[in-house]
């Protein structure tokens, strides 16, 4: 298995068990986003990866760089020039 296939692996039982825990239906929408993440910007141990993204999703952690799609990904770069990083990561996980 490719690393993004890890990945999406433990991201989508992570998902269907935060499901099945809070009685919500989520988990094709926290699939469907993490799917949108490149498999070179996915750490290397997927499933501490995993751990990380859902406890993002939860409010439990802070976004990090890697959990951007790759459309937002350029984005930012191009706003980072005019803009400080740090206000400009903000802007891009708002919108």
């Amino acid at each position: 298995m490719t690393k993004k296939e890890k990945f999406m692996t433990f991201v989508y039982l992570a998902a269907i068990a935060r499901d099945l825990s809070h009685a919500c239906c989520e988990s094709a929408q926290i699939a469907l986003y993490a799917t949108r993440i490149p498999e070179r910007q996915i750490p290397l141990n997927p499933m501490n990866a995993a751990h990380v993204y859902m406890a993002y999703l939860e409010g439990r952690s802070k976004p990090f760089n890697w959990m951007r799609p790759a459309d937002l990904q350029r984005i930012s770069k191009s706003e980072a020039v005019r803009n400080n990083a740090v206000e400009a990561s903000e802007k891009i996980i708002v919108t």
